[in-house]
């Protein structure tokens, strides 16, 4: 049987993007986010799940793209980062895909090309990232250094005053419950914008 690689797409900067769908976690709107000073550009901020502090890159800047008009309910792909969570801000999360065959090789001219790891077949072919190769060993090493702090932070305030950071801490539901972009949702309830092979 052709080996089929299982896809999560969406929209980077106006542009159609995919990641292994092993490689995130869990998908979820906007939420509010600890800014401490000397965060460096790419990084957002820190999203507060469940008692983690995770870093949550601008991820179009890191491409040059346009940044996306924050909402409420613009999405945040929780990725399975190299030792800790990663949260990568995308304009729209789009689809799950499965395309048969293996990723043809990522052109020289492509946008994405070094952070790539192929492009899908077809006449619209997607570029599928590799979530290792997004950022320079020396921002992911400055990057684990603020979210340890963070850590260290925001465990020291849940500690102090448990009553009021219940919610911060995981035990409450999030505000957005109601409308979040799953990926149930999307590998279930919408077309994906990749045709699979006969």
């Amino acid at each position: 049987m052709e080996a089929q690689s299982r896809l999560l797409c969406f929209i980077l900067g106006g542009q159609f993007c995919a990641l292994p769908a092993e490689s995130v976690s869990e998908i979820l709107p906007m939420a509010w986010l600890s800014r401490p000073p000397g965060l460096p550009s790419i990084l957002k901020g820190f999203l507060n799940l469940r008692g983690s502090a995770v870093p949550v890159l601008r991820t179009a800047r890191l491409f040059g793209l346009p940044e996306p008009s924050l909402g409420p309910y613009t999405p945040l792909l929780i990725a399975r980062g190299r030792s800790h969570p990663l949260g990568l801000l995308v304009e729209a999360a789009t689809s799950m895909a499965s395309v048969p065959g293996p990723l043809l090789p990522v052109p020289e001219d492509c946008l994405f090309n070094e952070c790539a790891e192929g492009i899908t077949p077809g006449e619209e072919p997607v570029c599928v990232l590799c979530l290792e190769r997004l950022l320079l060993a020396e921002e992911r090493r400055r990057i684990l250094e603020l979210q340890a702090l963070e850590q260290e932070r925001l465990e020291a305030l849940i500690k102090e005053t448990p009553a009021t950071l219940r919610g911060l801490s995981g035990e409450k539901e999030p505000f957005h419950q109601e409308t979040p972009a799953t990926l149930r949702e999307l590998s279930g309830e919408k077309e994906p914008f990749i045709e699979e092979g006969p």
